[in-house]
């Protein structure tokens, strides 16, 4: 009888610390669930916060670029591209600038945002320079300097007739090679710029007609940022790669 009653004791306390074992480790299991949770919580609201902050600072620096409607001053239609028209004009009354409105549609607003996103970090001399942009009812605006002159391909075509004479390429005659390199170089110094900035710019479009020329004809600056993209190395290697596989030795890098 003392026997059964000892080996029930035996069993009860095995079976009591068998319980009290399998107790602590869900116990703990539980613990650890929870800060995990817990974390991932702090984790979601610091995420959310991080996006309200990055909204905010995007909604600020359009803020500070943003030029009131009634400040600028159309005068005549210069260029029509994609998605836009490009009119020359003044910015409160004596500055003379390039006005390109964008046409009213999603894909125009998406490049709209991508342009400006772009265009405001931008601060080169052989960069057209970025001014401010404007909104007014279903119109955007993006406002630059106005470069008094042409395309390097209205130039090259001799189609333009916006240079004066007392330029070194006017209408009717040869640009000297001289200042076929001045350009070149200047092209080079703007791409060289984009190329350096962090992230990278990659303007992806760049051609004659995407070049301008100074009235004088002594400088040359890029423009045209619609197609533009920020990269990061990682993405230009994979495109560099990729096309060297398709198009050059047939071996991946």
């Amino acid at each position: 009888m003392i026997f059964f009653i000892c080996v029930g004791i035996v069993a009860f306390a095995v079976v009591a610390l068998l319980v009290s074992i399998i107790s602590f480790y869900c116990h703990s299991s539980i613990s650890k669930i929870k800060k995990v949770e817990r974390k991932m919580k702090q984790n979601e609201d610091e995420m959310r916060e991080l996006l309200a902050n990055e909204q905010k600072r995007s909604n600020d620096e359009d803020e500070r670029w943003l030029i009131q409607y009634n400040n600028i001053e159309f005068q005549r239609r210069i260029a029509e591209g994609t998605y836009g028209v490009v009119f020359s004009g003044l910015l409160y009354q004596s500055q003379p600038v390039a006005i390109k409105m964008l046409k009213s549609h999603n894909a125009c607003i998406t490049e709209f945002k991508k342009e400006v996103k772009i265009l405001q970090s931008l601060r080169h001399p052989n960069i057209v320079l970025f001014m401010g942009i404007c909104k007014k009812d279903e119109h955007l605006f993006i406002i630059t300097e106005l470069i008094r002159g042409s395309s390097l391909h209205d130039v090259v075509c001799r189609k333009s007739t916006n240079l004066p004479v007392k330029s070194n390429f006017a209408l009717h005659t040869t640009i000297p090679f001289k200042t076929k390199i001045s350009f070149l170089l200047d092209v080079i110094r703007g791409v060289i710029y984009l190329h350096k900035m962090s992230p990278p710019v990659l303007h992806r479009d760049l051609k004659p007609s995407n070049i301008l020329i100074d009235q004088i004809g002594q400088v040359a600056k890029v423009c045209d940022f619609g197609t533009a993209r920020s990269e990061n190395i990682s993405s230009i290697m994979y495109v560099i790669c990729w096309h060297r596989y398709v198009y050059g030795t047939g071996s991946n890098c």
